[in-house]
């Protein structure tokens, strides 16, 4: 299985620590995606997890803007509606 988006992601992840060290706490990913079982899905979906979700969230309010939302796509990558 190809992970190329995963790639790009912790390209990305890596690159904002070095560029903002002190706004690299402020970054995060929600795993939603992934194999589970049945079980820990529906754990996860009652704990708040929602198909969607950007892959990046960074709460840091600049410009008027309250954070920045990314979702990761390759140049093949589609993305799906919620």
């Amino acid at each position: 299985m190809k992970h190329d988006e995963d790639e790009l992601q912790i390209a990305c992840v890596n690159w904002f620590g070095m560029q903002y060290p002190k706004l690299s706490k402020l970054l995060h990913h929600s795993p939603n995606g992934g194999r589970r079982n049945a079980r820990e899905a529906a754990r996860f979906k009652k704990m708040g997890t929602r198909a969607g979700f950007p892959d990046l969230v960074l709460m840091y309010p600049a410009k008027g803007y309250h954070g920045l939302c990314i979702e990761m796509k390759t140049a093949t990558g589609r993305q799906q509606p919620t």
